[in-house]
């Protein structure tokens, strides 16, 4: 089902994460295939399976398509901030805020998409993506790229040419020319195909398991070329070496941040986050607790 849009989506961190993001006045857009969901970004491939299935298509024509998503899925990583429609949620508090001790930030959605409008448009920008968890959902979103595929499958234009041997009634050098132009003519229809397939790319990362629905996720999502100059920064979380980019949270006419939870653990006074916002040029933020009841 779909959800209403909010205005508010909420990141949740550690008291360390909420220092640098309030004082720094940026946000890290972190690899997402590094995260804590082996699946991320791989989710797409086994969609088109099923479809493929489900519509009884030839295995080998099924396997040109699938090989070709599988091939973007190992070339592009996304670069994520990640963000819920619940501010207040005790999962979020115990897996992402140092157990409860950290903060939610409620940033406001308009900023954020017009934040990435506002960009140089010489630097990466950003898209803001809600989560899809069903796999019915699943299917729905990719449907429409499918069909443009399988159209293409069903009208004969991803079937392999003949060599000119099997071109009966035909001498050697008439084989040949017709050989020559239908391996052009597949060529096209094979660059067509790739470039249908790459309509997918805004969805590699949108799509996730059902276990993870309670999250209510949102991202910031940018995409990283692994084989491509692609300008990022890096560095250390959990033993791991991450890429990220860093997104300033430059002054526009919409307010950035609307209200921050303290976690259920957090005992900072609530005058000080608030004296902490409006020091970094945050004002106007709504400061409260967290209602769960957890220690």
């Amino acid at each position: 089902m779909q959800r209403d849009f909010m205005d508010i989506l909420y990141h949740y961190c550690n008291p360390a994460a909420f220092l640098s993001i309030i004082g720094n006045r940026c946000i890290w857009l972190s690899s997402l295939s590094l995260s804590n969901d082996a699946m991320e970004g791989k989710l797409v491939g086994s969609t088109f399976r099923t479809l493929f299935d489900r519509n009884k298509l030839n295995e080998k024509q099924a396997s040109m398509v699938i090989d070709a998503i599988k091939s973007l899925e190992e070339v592009i990583d996304g670069l994520g901030f990640c963000l819920s429609e619940k501010g207040d949620l005790l999962s979020q508090w115990r897996g992402y805020s140092g157990d409860g001790q950290g903060f939610s930030i409620g940033f406001s959605k308009e900023y954020l998409e017009s934040l990435n409008n506002s960009r140089d448009k010489n630097t990466p920008g950003f898209s803001t993506e809600r989560v899809i968890y069903e796999l019915a959902e699943h299917e729905s979103a990719l449907q429409p790229i499918f069909e443009r595929i399988l159209q293409d499958i069903l009208i004969g234009k991803l079937n392999p040419p003949s060599p000119p041997s099997m071109l009966m009634g035909l001498d050697h050098e008439a084989g040949q020319k017709i050989y020559e132009l239908a391996r052009e003519e597949y060529g096209k229809a094979v660059h067509n195909m790739m470039s249908k397939v790459f309509m997918v790319l805004s969805h590699l990362f949108r799509l996730k398991n059902p276990a993870f629905r309670e999250e209510a996720e949102w991202r910031l999502i940018s995409h990283l070329f692994n084989e491509l100059e692609d300008e990022c920064e890096f560095r250390i979380s959990a033993e791991r070496l991450i890429p990220f980019r860093s997104i300033a949270l430059k002054n526009l006419d919409i307010p950035a941040i609307r209200e921050v939870i303290l976690g259920p653990k957090n005992i900072t006074p609530e005058f000080v986050v608030s004296k902490f916002l409006e020091k970094n040029g945050f004002v106007g933020v709504t400061v409260k607790r967290s209602s769960a009841t957890y220690r």
